[in-house]
C-alpha cells in the first residue's frame, strides 16, 4: 500500500528509494558507467574545492521560491541546500540556494555520480492531485482538507484547514498549486501546473517570478524544424510562426 514516508527527507534517500511512496521513478545506480543522476551535477556549485558541479541549475532567488518556504518548513533544505562541505578540505562554504533534492552526499567529489532516483509520479502528489479534484467537483470539502493537509503536516507546517477553514473555492484552488508549487521542487511539474491553468495564468505567474520573456504561445511546445522539413504538409503552430 502507498503512503507517505513519516519523514520528507526519505523520499531521496538512496536507502529508502523505491519505498512506500514511491510510484514511478527514474532509476540511477551511481559509479557504474555514469548510470549516476547528473541532476545532481547541474544543480552542484561550481565554487566548493573537490565538488565538480557545473551550476547550471542552481537557484535564481528572484522568482522567490526559496523565501517561499517558512523557515519552519522541513522541506526547506532537503529542497535547497545553502552549504556544501568541501571533501577536499572538511570547509563549509556557504553559497546561494542550489536544488538539493539529488544530490549524493556519498559521491561530493563527483555529483553525477549520484544514486538518487527521480520521482516521476509519488503518493504525495497524488493527495494532491485528489485535493484539486475534490475542489473542483464540489468545493473545499472535509476530505479536500485532509488530503491537502496530509502533506502540509509532514512538512511541519500549519493545517490549511486551521489557517484557513472558511476558504472558497478558488483560494483553495490556489492553495493548492502553491503546494504543489512547494512539495514538487525539481521534480519537472510546475511547467505544466501553470500551462494548464491557461495563457493568463502561465504569463502572469512566470512574469511574477521574474521571467519577463513569457508570453501567451509558451504553454505550447513548437512543432519541432526537423518534423517541419520531413514532412511538408505539417503547418508549424500558429503562434509560433513568427
Amino acid at each position: 500500500m502507498y503512503d507517505l514516508f513519516e519523514n520528507f527527507a526519505d523520499v531521496f534517500n538512496v536507502a529508502t528509494k523505491n519505498g512506500k511512496e514511491h510510484i514511478f521513478s527514474a532509476q540511477f545506480k551511481g559509479l557504474t558507467n555514469w548510470n549516476g543522476n547528473m541532476l545532481a551535477s547541474t544543480a552542484s556549485p561550481n565554487t566548493v574545492p573537490g565538488i565538480a558541479g557545473d551550476h547550471a541549475d542552481a537557484l535564481h532567488t528572484a522568482g522567490g521560491l526559496f523565501e517561499a518556504f517558512a523557515e519552519t518548513d522541513k522541506r526547506k533544505y532537503i529542497t535547497f541546500a545553502v552549504e556544501f562541505v568541501s571533501p577536499t578540505d572538511g570547509k563549509t562554504y556557504k553559497t546561494i540556494p542550489h536544488f538539493n533534492k539529488y544530490f549524493d552526499p556519498s559521491t561530493p567529489a563527483s555529483p553525477g555520480q549520484s544514486s538518487k532516483n527521480t520521482p516521476i509520479i509519488r503518493f504525495a502528489e497524488i493527495l494532491l492531485i485528489y485535493t484539486e479534484a475534490e475542489n473542483e467537483l464540489n468545493g473545499p470539502t472535509t476530505a479536500a482538507f485532509e488530503a491537502i493537509d496530509r502533506v502540509r503536516e509532514r512538512a511541519g507546517i500549519d493545517l490549511l484547514s486551521v489557517t484557513s477553514p472558511s476558504i472558497n473555492k478558488d483560494d483553495f484552488r490556489e492553495a493548492v498549486f502553491e503546494e504543489r508549487r512547494k512539495e514538487l521542487v525539481y521534480e519537472y511539474q510546475r511547467w505544466f501546473d501553470l500551462a494548464r491553468r491557461g495563457p493568463d495564468y502561465f504569463v502572469a505567474k512566470l512574469k511574477a517570478a521574474g521571467k519577463t520573456n513569457a508570453q501567451p504561445k509558451h504553454v505550447h511546445f513548437p512543432i519541432p524544424q526537423r518534423e517541419l522539413d520531413l514532412n511538408k504538409n505539417l503547418k508549424q503552430v500558429p503562434a509560433w510562426r513568427e
